[in-house]
C-alpha cells in the first residue's frame, strides 16, 4: 500500500440501537417505515503520509496506515465491547437525567459477515449479518433469546449498504452509530448503514500519540456526515418547524420544543482512540462522542477490544424454521385478545391491498387509553411505492381499531362526534366525521373517521380513501381470522 493508493476495507455493518423507546409507539409499519432513513456510508478517504519519526518510532499518521491495512489483510476477529451513555440537561439547567450501561460480544468476518449479541440489562438483542441479510431477535434478557423467532430483512441483491431496519453488528453501540448517521438519537428510527474502518480511518487527519502504541484524533460529527444523512436532518427539521408554525397559528399553544431533540444533530464531537499492536495490530477502538441536543447534553464512551484476528470464523444464516415471516402480526397477543372478545376486520379490502400489521396496545390508566387491536391495510406493494421518486406523504390507507369493550375514556380517544353523520354499513350504523387529526388510533393527517359498534365491541376507522369507498371496506367487517388474510410481505424482506 502506498500514500497514493490506500487499500480500502469493505464496509462492516453498525447496529443501531438506543436506550430510548422509538419516537412513537403508536405509528404503523408503513409510518415507521417512512421514516426509516437509508443512512449510507460515503467517508471519502485521503492520501497517508508514511512518515517516520527519527527514533524509529513510526508517526501517528504512519501507524494509523499500518493498522488499516493490517485489519485489511487479516479480515476475522472477534470482540468485546462496553458502552456507556448519558443525557443530561445543559449546564445550569433543570431536568431530568439518564445513564445507561451495555455489553457486546461478537465475531467478524470481512467482507459481509457478523454476529454479535448485547446485554443491556433489562434487554438482550441478537444479530446475524450474512451478505445482504440480516437476522434479528430482541428478548429481555441474553439467556432468552434462544426463545425468540428471528426477524429476516434484505438489501436487495447487493451486498451492503444494508437494507433499512436493524443493521450492524462490529463497532457497539453509540461510538460508530456517530460516526455513520452523525447523531445517535437517530438510533430511534432503527436504520441501518455500513462503516468501513478504512474509511473511517481516513478521516482522523492529524492523529497525535498519547501512548506508545496509542494515537488519537478528533473530529466534527459534521465532518463525518454523509450528504444524505444531512439532507434528512434538514427534511426533519423543516417538518418540525413547520409543525410548531402551525400550532400556533391555531392558538392550540403546543409546545413542541420536546421534540426537538427527536432530529439529529450534527453538533459535537467524535474522539478515537485507536491501540494497536506489532505490526499494526488493531487491538482497541475508544470512541467518545460530546453532543449537543436541543434540550441535553449527551455523550457516549465506548470501548471495542478485538481479539483472534486471521483466525477461522463462522457466521451462517439462522434455520429457516426458526424466522418469523410476519413480524408486523402480532399472532400471540392477538390470540390472547380474541379469547376474550373479537377483532374486527375486513374481508373485502380494495383490490391490490393487504394486512401490513396487527399491534395489540395495552390499556394505561395514567394515559387513560384502553386495550386495543390496531390494524393496517394499504396497498401490498405500499413498500416499493413508499421508497420511489413518487411517493405520496400519505398514499391511500385504513386503519381500525378494535377497542376493548370495558373501556373507559373512549370518548377522550376520539375527535368531536356531535357533529357526525349517521350511515348504514352493512348490519351496524356508523357515526362518520370528516375529521382524523384528533382521533387517537388514526394516523394519517386528513380522512375521516368512522365509530360503530358491532359484534359487543367499538370499531373506530379511520381511512384517506373516498367515502364511498371506505364505506364499503367497512361493510365488510368480521371478526379477523388469519388465514383468510393476505398479508403483505415485510419491508425488506
Amino acid at each position: 500500500m502506498t500514500p497514493d493508493d490506500p487499500s480500502p476495507l469493505s464496509p462492516l455493518p453498525v447496529e443501531l440501537t438506543h436506550d430510548e423507546a422509538p419516537v412513537s409507539a403508536q405509528r404503523p409499519a408503513w409510518r415507521k417505515r417512512a421514516v426509516v432513513l437509508g443512512v449510507i456510508m460515503a467517508l471519502v478517504g485521503g492520501a497517508v503520509a508514511l512518515v517516520l519519526s527519527r527514533d524509529g518510532v513510526p508517526s501517528p499518521t504512519k501507524a494509523l496506515a499500518e493498522v488499516r491495512e493490517f485489519v485489511s489483510d487479516e479480515g476475522t476477529a472477534t470482540w468485546v465491547s462496553t458502552s456507556e451513555s448519558t443525557h443530561a440537561p445543559k449546564a445550569g439547567d433543570l431536568g431530568y437525567s439518564s445513564s445507561s450501561r451495555s455489553r457486546a460480544t461478537g465475531e467478524l468476518r470481512l467482507p459481509d459477515r457478523a454476529h454479535r449479541v448485547v446485554d443491556a440489562g433489562d434487554y438482550a438483542h441478537e444479530l446475524i449479518l450474512n451478505g445482504n441479510e440480516q437476522y434479528v431477535r430482541s428478548a429481555g434478557s441474553r439467556t432468552e433469546l434462544a426463545k425468540e423467532q428471528w426477524m429476516r430483512w434484505t438489501s436487495g441483491d447487493a451486498a451492503p449498504p444494508m437494507g433499512a431496519i436493524a443493521a450492524g453488528a462490529v463497532l457497539g453501540n453509540e461510538g460508530a452509530f456517530a460516526v455513520a448517521t452523525a447523531a445517535g438519537i437517530m438510533s430511534t428510527f432503527a436504520c441501518g448503514a455500513p462503516l468501513d474502518l478504512g474509511l473511517l480511518f481516513s478521516k482522523l487527519a492529524s492523529p497525535e500519540r498519547v501512548a506508545p502504541n496509542r494515537i488519537r484524533a478528533t473530529v466534527k460529527l459534521a465532518e463525518v456526515t454523509p450528504e444524505p444523512v444531512r439532507r434528512d436532518i434538514e427534511r426533519l427539521r423543516a417538518e418540525l418547524e413547520t409543525a410548531k408554525a402551525d400550532a400556533a397559528a391555531d392558538g392550540e399553544g403546543e409546545d413542541l420544543e420536546s421534540f426537538d431533540d427527536a432530529v439529529p444533530s450534527l453538533d459535537g464531537t467524535l474522539t478515537v482512540t485507536i491501540e494497536y499492536g506489532p505490526g499494526g495490530r488493531l487491538d482497541l477502538l475508544v470512541f467518545d462522542r460530546a453532543q449537543e441536543l436541543a434540550v441535553d447534553r449527551s455523550t457516549v464512551h465506548e470501548e471495542v477490544r478485538f481479539a483472534d484476528w486471521g483466525k477461522p470464523v463462522t457466521i451462517e444464516s439462522p434455520d429457516p424454521a426458526q424466522v418469523d415471516r410476519t413480524p408486523d402480526i402480532d399472532e400471540d397477543g392477538l390470540a390472547e385478545v380474541q379469547k376474550r372478545y373479537p377483532v374486527m376486520a375486513p374481508t373485502a379490502p380494495p383490490a391490490g391491498w393487504a394486512l401490513h400489521s396487527v399491534t395489540v396496545e395495552g390499556s394505561h390508566a395514567d394515559s387513560e387509553t384502553c386495550e386495543a387491536v390496531e390494524l393496517e391495510y394499504a396497498s401490498a406493494d405500499l413498500a416499493e411505492a413508499m421508497a420511489g421518486p413518487d411517493a405520496e406523504d400519505e398514499p391511500p390507507v385504513v386503519f381500525l381499531a378494535t377497542v376493548a369493550p370495558d373501556c373507559e375514556w373512549l370518548d377522550h380517544l376520539l375527535p368531536d362526534m356531535s357533529k357526525a353523520r349517521r350511515v348504514r354499513v352493512g348490519r351496524a350504523t356508523a357515526r362518520l366525521v370528516a375529521e382524523t387529526e384528533d382521533n387517537y388510533y388514526s394516523y394519517i393527517s386528513e380522512g375521516l373517521t368512522a365509530v360503530l359498534e358491532l359484534n359487543g365491541v367499538t370499531v373506530v376507522a379511520s381511512s384517506n380513501l373516498p367515502e364511498a369507498q371506505f364505506l364499503e371496506v367497512l361493510k365488510s367487517l368480521a371478526p379477523l381470522d388469519l388465514s383468510k388474510q393476505t398479508i403483505a410481505p415485510p419491508y425488506g424482506g
